[in-house]
């Protein structure tokens, strides 16, 4: 394990217990702090801007949209309690919910002088945008809700690492209803364990890293 996991932002990944667990992270150096910390804070930025995830150096489909704790579109940068919808290639949810959902459950940002972090971490959720109680609704999101994503940006000296590291993916196939969204969320789920979602995961890491 090297040292970047040793920092405090890493307390915000759960421990793997159950599931799958595939970190995928990309590293680059830089000639000195200085732009070392000038790509770290531009990383930053973009991470939390969620609406821009869709406009970034590589990406190809619109997938990403932010909504603050009332299940209302935001264009602001994310909070604690926010939403992101996820409008992913592949068969929506049954029942006009259409969309994946996760919400944000805890942004940490440290700043030392050897080194900076910004994590958030996310984890599948009802559909806030439900007329009806949504707390008492299915998650909206083809793993179960003990599943998490933590996405790191860190600086070590003039190093950044940009990381996003899914713990304890579960496929979804209780806290949903009806047969048509159990046998989607075992699809999308077994097709993501295979690559698909690693795959899109490097391609935002390379969007947030892309130096123009």
């Amino acid at each position: 394990m090297d040292s970047a996991y040793k920092f405090k932002s890493f307390t915000l990944v759960p421990p793997p217990f159950q599931g799958v667990n595939i970190d995928t992270k990309k590293k680059v150096e830089l000639a000195s702090t200085g732009e070392a910390l000038e790509l770290y804070y531009k990383v930053a930025g973009r991470l939390l801007d969620i609406n821009q995830w869709n406009n970034l150096h590589g990406m190809k489909r619109q997938m990403y949209a932010l909504y603050d704790m009332n299940g209302d579109p935001k264009s602001t940068l994310a909070e604690e309690g926010d939403y992101i919808r996820l409008n992913l290639p592949a068969p929506h949810l049954d029942g006009g919910k259409r969309y994946d959902w996760v919400r944000i459950e805890r942004i940490l940002e440290i700043k030392h002088n050897e080194r900076n972090s910004t994590a958030m971490r996310v984890r599948p959720t009802v559909d806030p945008t439900l007329k009806t109680p949504w707390k008492a609704g299915n998650t909206a999101h083809f793993y179960t809700t003990k599943t998490t994503n933590t996405f790191v940006v860190e600086r070590l000296n003039t190093s950044v690492t940009v990381g996003i590291h899914p713990r304890n993916e579960i496929i979804n196939t209780k806290q949903t209803q009806g047969v048509y969204n159990m046998v989607r969320n075992i699809l999308i789920g077994v097709t993501a364990w295979f690559g698909i979602s690693k795959n899109q995961w490097n391609s935002l890491i390379d969007g947030l890293m892309y130096e123009e």
